[in-house]
């Protein structure tokens, strides 16, 4: 049964893509032609039905506590698995700031720029500096901006350290940051979240996706905190916004876990 429910979703999972990528298309091309604010639109509303009708196939129930931020906002989140981002699309509006590995991804890839995702080169420090003026000119733009702070997907035990460098985008703008924390979980003793929706350490993306389709239900919920968080400078907004996230903290892994040593926490 497993198998079978695997094998019927992937081609939905590729029936949805090639739905949405005329309304997508249309989108870039009004946006390339003036059209700025419509052209949003229609990409918005492609990617937002994208994201929901992926997770209806891949039985993800979603469910959310909290005020729901609207454009323009910065909000920043727990990071858990490649699951975040459909979760966040189908809920908020907002572009991701995403590696810049994520752009040379086949389908995923592509698909994430025409969703109008920012990329940033971690390992390169002036790459930083080459984002912050991007990111400010989204949010000057209406738009809303989603970043993982932990800089890497975890399994869910705890919230790792946030790294400070582009929370200087809402500094600069004297914008409140928003914050959410995700958690998941599969209702399966068997399959349990942190193992086959959770994606950390160095398991590899094409084993844990077909684990991941083999799931007859997923519950992903996101918890929205009422207030929006400030700091004096970049490094205490990311100690503020954490404790923002782990107010509102529920772990996707039991208390008992502990990282492997072959799966270091920091390989993502």
């Amino acid at each position: 049964m497993a198998f079978l429910r695997a094998l019927i979703r992937i081609p939905l999972l590729a029936l949805v893509v090639l739905v949405l990528l005329l309304p997508l298309w249309v989108g870039r091309a009004l946006s390339a032609l003036g059209h700025t604010g419509l052209g949003s639109k229609v990409s918005r509303f492609a990617i937002t039905r994208w994201a929901r009708w992926s997770c209806a196939i891949l039985g993800v129930r979603i469910t959310h506590e909290g005020p729901v931020p609207a454009p323009p906002f910065f909000l920043v989140a727990n990071h858990l698995s490649y699951m975040d981002i459909l979760i966040l699309h189908a809920t908020v509006r907002g572009h991701f700031l995403s590696k810049s590995e994520i752009g040379s991804w086949p389908i995923a890839g592509r698909l994430a720029k025409w969703a109008g995702t920012l990329f940033i080169d971690r390992s390169k420090r002036r790459d930083v500096s080459r984002s912050l003026p991007e990111l400010q000119e989204t949010l000057r733009g209406g738009e809303g901006v989603i970043l993982f702070p932990e800089g890497t997907s975890t399994a869910g035990s705890t919230v790792h350290h946030f790294h400070p460098s582009l929370l200087q985008a809402p500094l600069t703008l004297e914008m409140g940051t928003h914050v959410a924390s995700l958690h998941y979980s599969t209702r399966s003793e068997t399959k349990p979240a942190h193992m086959h929706v959770c994606w950390w350490g160095d398991m590899p993306f094409g084993t844990h996706f077909l684990k991941l389709l083999t799931l007859p239900r997923i519950d992903a919920h996101i918890h929205f905190h009422g207030d929006t968080f400030h700091g004096d400078d970049r490094k205490a907004l990311a100690q503020s916004a954490r404790d923002g996230v782990l107010d509102l903290f529920r772990p996707s892994a039991p208390e008992s876990f502990v990282y492997p040593e072959s799966h270091p926490t920091q390989a993502r």
